[in-house]
Formats: C-alpha cells, sequence, structure tokens
C-alpha cells in the first residue's frame, strides 16, 4: 500500500553525534503547503537504552515585524507547548524568517502577562508582523518516541510515513537524548507531502 499521492521532496539528514549528555538533534524546515512525513531513519545505542524523539509543534503567531539581530518576540496570544504546558524557559522552537528559512533555538524567558518571548539566540534574519512561531517544547511534552535498546542499531522505514509533521508548512524536530554514551542519529528520510 502506497501514500496514494506524490511527494513533491525528498530530503536527507546523515550521520550525527555528540558526546554524552549532549542532545543530538536533527531540524526539519518546513515548506510552504506541504507536511512533513518521516519515512526512514536508523539509530544507535550504545552500553544504555536510549530514545528517539519526533517533536512536532503548536504554532503562535508573531505581533509586529522583528529585525534580524534581536532577540525579543512579542506572540499575538499566549503560547502553549504540544503537552498544553504554558511555554517555558528551556522549550525549544523555531521561528520562520522573511526569507522563508527556519531559525531553531530556545525560549530563554516567557512573560505571559505581555506575552513576550526572549531567546535564547538572536535572530539572524528579519521576521514579518504575522509569521509563525512553532513552539516544540520539550522532549518529555507527550512527542512519538521510539525507544533504542542497549548497544544495538534501530532502523524502521514506510512507505506511506512513520511519523508526520503538525500541519502544512510546520516544521518538525528529531531528537536523540544521548544521555549516557556518545550515540547517534545514523540517518533520516524525510518526504514533503503536497496537501
Amino acid at each position: 500500500m502506497g501514500l496514494n499521492q506524490f511527494l513533491s521532496a525528498v530530503e536527507s539528514k546523515g550521520y550525527k553525534t555528540e558526546s554524552a549528555a549532549t542532545e543530538i538533534d536533527h531540524n526539519i524546515s518546513g515548506r510552504q503547503g506541504k507536511r512533513i512525513a518521516i519515512l526512514a531513519f536508523g539509530a544507535s545505542a550504545g552500553t544504555a537504552a536510549d530514545a528517539i524523539y519526533f517533536m512536532t509543534a503548536i504554532k503562535g503567531v508573531v505581533n509586529g515585524a522583528i529585525a534580524s539581530g534581536a532577540s525579543t518576540v512579542v506572540m499575538t496570544a499566549a503560547l502553549t507547548d504540544p503537552a498544553a504546558n504554558a511555554a517555558a524557559a528551556n522549550d525549544q522552537i523555531a521561528i520562520e524568517k522573511t526569507d522563508g528559512t527556519f531559525q531553531f533555538t530556545n525560549i530563554a524567558t516567557w512573560t505571559a502577562s505581555t506575552l513576550t518571548i526572549v531567546l535564547s539566540a538572536a535572530l539572524t534574519g528579519a521576521v514579518s508582523d504575522g509569521a509563525g512561531f512553532y513552539n516544540f517544547g520539550i522532549a518529555a511534552d507527550g512527542h512519538p518516541a521510539y525507544t533504542l535498546g542497549a548497544a544495538a542499531q534501530a532502523t524502521e522505514q514506510l512507505e506511506t510515513g512513520l511519523f508526520y509533521g503538525g500541519g502544512r508548512g510546520y516544521p518538525m524536530k528529531i531528537q536523540l537524548t544521548n544521555a549516557v554514551d556518545s550515540n547517534s542519529i545514523d540517518y533520516v528520510t524525510i518526504g514533503f507531502i503536497p496537501i
């Protein structure tokens, strides 16, 4: 059984590792009018079991244009994460810049009374009024996880997609907790579905 529609694009992410206790991330930028589908992945764990998370986001909207180099963002409404928690420091986010690319970073502070977020890294490009602001929260916020056995490699694939992005144009994040050993994400195959 196939996907029952053509993919508009396919993208691959290659091998990535980090030292123990450093999360391993693959950030996947959204594409206008397309939904992300994770078609295949491979990951390896060292002496301890680990988990790889397929993180989707909740979309918020930026209130007012923001210049490149700024780190303060004002939202149009209160922001939550995928587990319906209020936005908080260390939540992982992506913000859509005016040029259509995404910047992935974290929330340093969130002030609910003024709907103001300070980012942990300054913007590398301008952001338009009404741009998408995507909150992934943290890995433990209810994201689908795949458990890797100790001292094992896991590979999975499914032509119709294993995991999907939150909606058309939404970015996605793949994260391996990498808590004990120097583990790796060996590869990821991503399809973009025109829906």
